[in-house]
């Protein structure tokens, strides 16, 4: 049976899912991330807006030790309107380089339900 997971994303990463125009999110794979599977569904709400939701099914997982390792491993188009350099930089100021090198960082291929 598949699990329910719930996440928070900036507004614009969350309009580009929902658009369909970005189908990967990136994470570090601490616990919370750790029981995500391929069939789980994700409930994707923007941050400042928890009235609207986003119902989406994890269709793969890859796994890295860093973002910059993840981030070869993906289709720039996978992203969304954000190039990879774009990205990087993003999630370097998101989280700490502590927490990466930890638990290292999870990207979910995902589809809207």
């Amino acid at each position: 049976m598949p699990n329910l997971h719930h996440m928070h994303v900036q507004e614009n990463y969350y309009n580009q899912l929902k658009s369909g125009l970005k189908t990967v999110e990136l994470r570090v794979n601490d616990e919370k991330r750790q029981s995500i599977k391929v069939g789980d569904t994700v409930i994707f709400k923007p941050q400042g807006f928890a009235q609207d939701a986003l119902k989406m099914e994890v269709k793969n997982c890859i796994y890295a030790p860093s973002f910059d390792e993840l981030l070869k491993q993906i289709n720039e188009d996978a992203l969304g309107s954000v190039s990879k350099i774009e990205q990087l930089v993003a999630l370097n100021k998101f989280y700490e380089p502590e927490e990466v090198k930890v638990y290292g960082v999870l990207g979910m291929y995902l589809e809207a339900l």
